[in-house]
C-alpha cells in the first residue's frame, strides 16, 4: 500500500507531466493568421480575407481624402507616425486615383498653411504628380452635411423627458443625472 507521501509525490509528478505536455503542445501550434492591410505591414501568415480588408481600407481612404491634426506632432507641421503611414498610402492611391486631399484642422495661421504644404511636399517627394492633386482646407469627404441636417441629428440625439418615458425609463431622468453628479 502506498504511503501518503508517495501518493502526493505521484500526483505532483503527474501534474508536472501534464503541465509540461500542455506547454509543449501549445508551443508547437502555428501562429494565427493576420488581417493586416497596408500600411500596417507585411506578414508571412496572411489571412484569406486580407485582400478584402485592403480594398475596404482603400475605399474608406478615398471616400474621406483627408488629413487632420491627429496626423501631426502637436503645434508643429511635422508628421507623426500615423501621418507618415497615412500619407504613404495616399501617395500610392493618388498615383492611381488623382483628386483633392483635404486638411480639416482648425489650426491658426501659419500652422495650417505649413501643414498643408508639408502634405503636398510629402506626396510630391513620394512620386505623386503635383498636377494630379490639390491639398485644400476642408472637411473630410467634402463639404459635409447641410446645417438643417446637423440640427436634425442634434435634435434626434437630445435626451428629453418624453424620450425617457417612451424608452421605458420612467420617472424623472433628471434625478438620475443629479445623483450621478452630472
Amino acid at each position: 500500500m502506498m504511503s501518503m507521501l508517495q501518493r502526493a509525490s505521484a500526483r505532483w509528478a503527474v501534474g508536472v507531466m501534464l503541465l509540461g505536455g500542455m506547454l509543449l503542445w501549445a508551443g508547437c501550434q502555428q501562429p494565427p493568421c493576420r488581417l493586416n492591410a497596408p500600411p500596417q505591414g507585411h506578414t508571412e501568415r496572411p489571412h484569406q480575407l486580407q485582400d478584402q480588408y485592403t480594398y475596404m481600407n482603400d475605399n474608406a481612404l478615398l471616400a474621406e481624402m483627408s488629413m487632420s491634426p491627429a496626423h501631426f506632432v502637436p503645434g508643429r507641421a511635422d508628421l507623426n507616425a500615423l501621418g507618415l503611414r497615412r500619407l504613404t498610402r495616399y501617395a500610392e492611391l493618388l498615383a492611381v486615383y488623382p483628386g483633392d486631399l483635404h486638411y480639416d484642422g482648425a489650426d491658426p495661421e501659419p500652422l495650417a498653411s505649413q501643414r498643408q504644404e508639408r502634405i503636398r511636399a510629402f506626396l510630391v517627394d513620394a512620386g505623386v504628380n503635383p498636377n494630379s492633386f490639390k491639398v485644400e482646407r476642408g472637411m473630410a469627404g467634402g463639404a459635409g452635411m447641410r446645417a438643417d441636417e446637423a440640427v436634425a441629428v442634434r435634435d434626434a440625439s437630445t435626451f428629453t423627458e418624453q424620450r425617457a418615458q417612451t424608452q421605458g425609463k420612467g420617472g424623472d431622468w433628471r434625478d438620475d443625472t443629479a445623483r450621478m453628479g452630472q
